[in-house]
């Protein structure tokens, strides 16, 4: 092979090489919107120290699978959650241990699910959770 054989053939390879990375670059733009989505609806505690969650289920790229645990200050199992078409309402008493929360304080709320977890970052403020920060973690 001469040099100007070499030389074409390490300019397509090149040519391919910026289309690829271009092409892919274009799809991760068209997803990004959806994927920032928050995950999270609403988080409350209601007047008989129950916390409601509730998640969106209607993104497609945000997968939530079957939960099985939550943090809330301590790990607790998740036996019943309601799933509807398009959101997730978690129920937790925390009545034993809501006096432990402190005023202004930052707590991480963990919802696990078999394939993904739902990080919370929140702060405790009159009452309830205020949330500062989500982050979404799929296959682990």
């Amino acid at each position: 092979m001469d040099r100007k054989q070499y030389k074409i053939i390490t300019i397509l390879i090149g040519l391919f090489f910026i289309t690829f990375v271009f092409s892919g670059c274009f799809i991760i733009k068209r997803n990004t919107k959806e994927f920032k989505k928050p995950l999270l609806k609403s988080i409350y505690i209601d007047s008989n120290n129950i916390v409601t969650i509730i998640l969106d289920n209607s993104n497609q790229l945000k997968k939530i699978g079957e939960i099985h645990a939550m943090k809330l200050f301590y790990y607790a199992s998740i036996i019943e959650y309601e799933k509807r078409e398009n959101e997730i309402i978690i129920k937790r008493d925390i009545s034993e241990y809501k006096e432990k929360f402190i005023e202004d304080k930052q707590y991480r709320i963990e919802i696990k699910w078999y394939g993904g977890h739902l990080f919370l970052e929140t702060i405790f403020q009159n009452g309830q959770f205020t949330v500062l920060k989500e982050k979404y973690l799929d296959r682990i």
